[in-house]
């Protein structure tokens, strides 16, 4: 294999025999951001990043095809105990160490389960903890100043 290829979850995962939580939004705002199309569409990327009411539908359909080949990529992993992950479609990198803003707000959530829950039934194998937004397929603002 192409050792550059080496920290692609679809080519890591496999191998890792630790249990393993995957914790990640299908709309990554700095991964989206950072492999936008170049130079074809730069023009407002930018702002479109910033602030997706900005965004060309050019740009939106960026975005959904990224979370889709993201949500492809997941099924690969394999259905087991010791695997567990909660991807929801909030725009943004990092909304676990955003959670300041969660208290103001409330963490988000997919159905009834919020984060905490969902790693807590992982971690005590309590339930199943393959949790994943299948019903939303735009980037959703989550976190609102």
């Amino acid at each position: 294999m192409d050792p550059s290829l080496c920290l692609f979850p679809e080519y890591l995962v496999g191998d890792v025999q630790t249990p393993l939580f995957l914790l990640n939004t299908a709309f990554d705002q700095y991964q989206i951001y950072s492999l936008r199309p170049y130079p074809a569409v730069k023009q407002g990327w930018r702002e479109c990043a910033e602030n997706t009411t900005l965004c060309t539908s050019a740009q939106l359909d960026y975005m959904k095809e990224f979370r889709t080949t993201f949500l492809q990529t997941l099924k690969g992993i394999p259905d087991c105990p010791s695997r567990g992950m909660y991807i929801n479609s909030c725009y943004i990198h990092d909304f676990l160490f955003s959670t300041a803003r969660w208290s103001y707000q409330g963490p988000p959530s997919l159905g009834n389960k919020v984060i905490r829950r969902v790693i807590g039934d992982w971690y005590f194998e309590r339930c199943s903890a393959k949790v994943i937004d299948a019903q939303t397929d735009h980037p959703l603002n989550c976190f609102k100043a």
